[in-house]
């Protein structure tokens, strides 16, 4: 079952619309561009079958929406097209008036059930169930189009939508009801055309996950980019059985209804397990697998409880036989034939880099893989012999920028996969790079009693030299960083240094000022913890520093707050309390990290932990809104599941995140990361939409929005 869902749409490279130095750029790309050019259309007819597990569904409602092209928020009502009700085979068309346009080009098209019972079982409504497909871009619906609706789809729909989705109870039919949306614009000086990409790029998620015209999962698919050439394709490896082991369980409770008002006690169970991250308790079947999509460890008895309502008879077969680690969703891609993803960045559209361990005059320092169809080129050679790719950053104008751990760094045409510039800085060991609003690079240097942190200004077309200064340290700046006032932010990693560097901006954000080149300055610093490794910014502004620690344990590991006592000049940082691999939150997980790597941060303030220290450690999230953690003390590590026939999710190498390296979180709400041992994994739906090139807007805040994305 190999299918291949990710041409339906082509993205190129940005292009900025003023050349004025410092000016914020408008993404723009084909994809975006065509669905500006697309006519809108109608819809005639549609139509398809509901079922519970193999059972047919009837006296279901059946309703066909659009994603609503003004809509302001994510999970915003949709536009209905068309309602049916279910027949006694679960059988229902969709007749919508045929004069009318019903189809907004670029809109994308959902279909839900709700309420309904088993065929001959009346007095069993169901006022749970809320089943979903994903059907993608509504032009590519017709009067031929058929669909099942049922778990499986459901299932994809709830995950790879649940950034974007919300429920609700219809006051007269007393049915629950899907809004799925995204913001139609950027707000303030941002790009425009992000936020909708993140709803695009989420619904072919869905159909990377299953198939709607089957109503089952695919076992495989094939994605852009990987190798060498640039027509390669690379293979990704998806959950099988995991998908339906997960349907099986929302089955038990689709197919168990009760007197109309009451509520089975498998449904009672399903949504016992599966509250969301702040702990509501879901009432619809859809809701519940959105909360596990974003809150995939709610306790160690969900993992046992959800596969406890399944057997060895459910309706979808095969199912686990265990339960896994966590309920997170995952792609893996190339595994096994993939280099290692070692430093990573994503850009606009949603492409993932990353830099190899081992760059030779003949392999090229970085490859990309596309899940959303864009074009992958085959990447040059570098400038200059190197070794080892360190940091990757993508800026506005399409080029992403490769650092060596020398003084080299290079910069990449994500089109032509050229190196249309190199720059040879005066201090070696390259390490991290960092792009502001203003398509500025910095870099950071691993290297104690020398100037350390410097910068390529862009002006007009190119860059040049522009700025270099030494914080007052004797460590390294590791991790740099760019904050949403465009402070540069450095973690004094190098020589078991404690210190986190603030180079502030003595300007405005539209125009940031610093100092002259070569003048050095005295920094804000503050210390932090042994080994601070990276750094990210919370929705309120303030840092959270990865501590890798003196030892790797969870009594010297973890992150810890760094707050500026003022958002533009800071003369003086606050430190927290570090919290470490062993602190608990309020629902009693505790972090776990062993070895904290570099972070990411989604729109709503969730900070993502990758722990390289060995292969039994995933990716753990800290909750910055709620003070909790998500994960279990290994975190998320997800199942891989090479073949269908596959019903145990594996454990160390064999599980889809081991000794994960630097994450990134898309605009569609997905974690990526490479595998030291290999291969790029994709985590569906698990953060909220995140800007994928942050100087294109803020850190933690979703596209389309000024603010963090509220927490579900």
């Amino acid at each position: 079952m190999k299918r291949s869902y990710l041409s339906f749409r082509c993205f190129s490279r940005l292009a900025a619309v003023s050349a004025a130095a410092g000016a914020v750029s408008t993404l723009t790309g084909c994809g975006i561009g065509s669905i500006a050019n697309q006519p809108d259309r109608t819809i005639s007819g549609f139509k398809g079958v509901v079922h519970g597990g193999q059972s047919p569904i009837q006296d279901a409602t059946v309703t066909l929406y659009h994603t609503d092209p003004s809509a302001t928020s994510y999970g915003a009502a949709g536009v209905v097209i068309g309602t049916a009700t279910s027949d006694a085979n679960g059988n229902f068309v969709i007749s919508p008036s045929a004069t009318s346009t019903n189809c907004p080009a670029g809109a994308q098209a959902y279909i839900t059930a709700a309420g309904g019972y088993q065929t001959g079982q009346s007095t069993l409504v169901n006022t749970e169930m809320l089943e979903v497909a994903a059907l993608g871009d509504c032009s590519s619906i017709s009067a031929s189009t058929s669909v099942i609706v049922n778990e499986v789809t459901t299932v994809a729909a709830a995950y790879a939508l649940s950034g974007f989705s919300t429920t609700k109870i219809d006051s007269s039919s007393n049915l629950p009801v899907a809004q799925i949306s995204a913001p139609s614009a950027v707000s303030g000086t941002t790009a425009t055309a992000t936020a909708p990409a993140g709803l695009v790029h989420a619904f072919a998620n869905a159909a990377n996950l299953v198939d709607y015209t089957s109503g089952m999962p695919n076992a495989t698919i094939t994605a852009n980019g990987g190798t060498t050439a640039a027509s390669s394709t690379v293979t990704g490896v998806v959950p099988y059985a995991e998908i339906l082991t997960l349907a099986d369980a929302m089955q038990s409770c689709v197919d168990s209804g009760s007197a109309v008002g009451g509520e089975s006690a498998n449904c009672t169970s399903l949504f016992g397990y599966t509250p969301s991250i702040k702990n509501i308790t879901p009432t619809n079947t859809f809701q519940a697998f959105v909360n596990l999509a974003r809150n995939p460890y709610p306790s160690s008895g969900a993992l046992s409880g959800i596969l406890g309502l399944t057997s060895a008879t459910s309706a979808f077969q095969p199912t686990l036989t265990a339960a896994p680690g966590d309920w997170s969703l995952s792609i893996v891609y190339g595994k096994g034939s993939l280099l290692l993803g070692y430093f990573t960045a994503l850009d606009a559209n949603d492409t993932f880099y990353f830099g190899v361990s081992a760059a030779t005059a003949s392999t090229s320092p970085i490859y990309g893989v596309s899940a959303y169809g864009a074009s992958v080129p085959a990447f040059a050679n570098p400038s200059s012999t190197v070794t080892t790719t360190r940091g990757l950053a993508a800026d506005q104008l399409g080029n992403i920028w490769v650092a060596y751990n020398t003084a080299v760094v290079d910069r990449f045409n994500t089109i032509s996969g050229a190196v249309d510039g190199s720059y040879t800085s005066p201090y070696n060991y390259i390490w991290q790079v960092a792009v502001d609003r203003s398509n500025d690079l910095w870099m950071g240097h691993v290297i104690g009693s020398t100037t350390n942190i410097d910068e390529l200004a862009y002006s007009n077309g190119s860059w040049s030299a522009n700025y270099t200064s030494a914080p007052g340290t004797n460590t390294g700046s590791y991790g740099i960083a760019v904050d949403n006032n465009q402070n540069i932010w450095a973690a004094g990693y190098y020589n078991s240094g404690t210190t986190e560097v603030l180079l502030p901006n003595l300007g405005t954000v539209s125009a940031p000022s610093y100092t002259t080149q070569g003048t050095a300055i005295t920094a804000v610093t503050a210390t932090v913890g042994a080994k601070p490794y990276s750094t990210v910014f919370d929705p309120s502004g303030n840092a959270w520093v990865g501590i890798t620690g003196s030892t790797n344990s969870l009594a010297n590991t973890g992150i810890v707050e760094a707050t500026p006592n003022a958002s533009l000049g800071a003369t003086s940082i606050s430190v927290g309390n570090l919290i470490t691999g062993s602190t608990a939150g309020s629902n009693s997980n505790v972090l776990g990290t062993l070895a904290t790597q570099e972070m990411a941060i989604d729109g709503a303030g969730t900070i993502f932990i990758p722990d390289n220290n060995s292969s039994t450690q995933g990716i753990h999230m800290y909750a910055t809104g709620t003070s909790n953690t998500l994960t279990p003390s290994t975190g998320l590590k997800s199942c891989y599941l090479a073949t269908s026939a596959a019903t145990t999710c594996g454990t160390g190498t064999g599980a889809a995140v081991y000794n994960p390296r630097q994450p990134a979180v898309d605009s569609t709400g997905s974690v990526w990361a490479g595998m030291t041992g290999g291969g790029v994994v994709q985590l569906i739906g698990v953060a909220a939409p995140t800007y994928p090139v942050l100087a294109v807007g803020k850190w933690s805040t979703a596209p389309g929005l000024s603010t963090a994305a509220s927490l579900p």
